[in-house]
């Protein structure tokens, strides 16, 4: 990755973690889309605390068949973050956030041009702390937000090994073979 100091994208306010498209406008309505932030998604039993109470007791297991139906995706934030990595194809067929804005899944038209999109900053630096859980009191993993996740053993995978990394869905193999990624962890004191 990048390493030398990080700097601001010219012509874009770029905050921590957002995704550009929100920073674009739309090319057929000119409005601007919505912020959002990029990461991997979330895998952590203490998600399921912001579920409704009957809920809260539901296994990490089967939080998926909770959080991986319509009417929850679409009422639901923490739902459309949630990546349950022991139910791949669930969370390809039936979240409807993720999967498509990290370019796995949509239309060859809109992936194309979300990556088009991201692929217009002049840099793009993520920035994370390290911590000894996996859960860093906003995102679980705290490496998703270096695009870093687990795989069906649950075990961390970098992102140079994420199909959306190596198959350059959304831009960041690009950028960073361009010197213009920047990933960043904080580790703890």
């Amino acid at each position: 990755m990048h390493s030398s100091g990080v700097g601001r994208p010219q012509g874009f306010r770029f905050s921590f973690s957002c995704w550009p498209s929100g920073l674009i406008p739309h090319p057929e309505t000119s409005e601007p889309e919505p912020k959002t932030q990029l990461q991997v998604g979330v895998f952590d039993k203490v998600w399921v605390k912001f579920v409704p109470k009957k809920f809260q007791n539901t296994s990490l297991e089967e939080v998926f068949r909770l959080f991986y139906n319509k009417p929850m995706q679409d009422s639901f934030s923490v739902a459309n973050l949630w990546h349950d990595p022991t139910h791949q194809e669930s969370f390809l067929e039936a979240n409807l956030f993720l999967p498509e804005y990290l370019g796995l899944v949509g239309s060859d038209s809109e992936r194309s041009r979300r990556k088009a999109n991201f692929l217009r900053l002049s840099l793009a630096a993520f920035f994370v702390g390290s911590f000894n859980s996996t859960f860093d009191g906003g995102i679980g993993p705290w490496q998703s937000g270096l695009f870093c996740f687990y795989d069906e053993k649950q075990d961390i995978v970098p992102l140079e090994q994420q199909p959306f990394f190596i198959n350059d869905t959304i831009g960041l193999k690009s950028l960073n073979d361009s010197n213009k990624l920047v990933l960043r962890c904080k580790p703890k004191h």
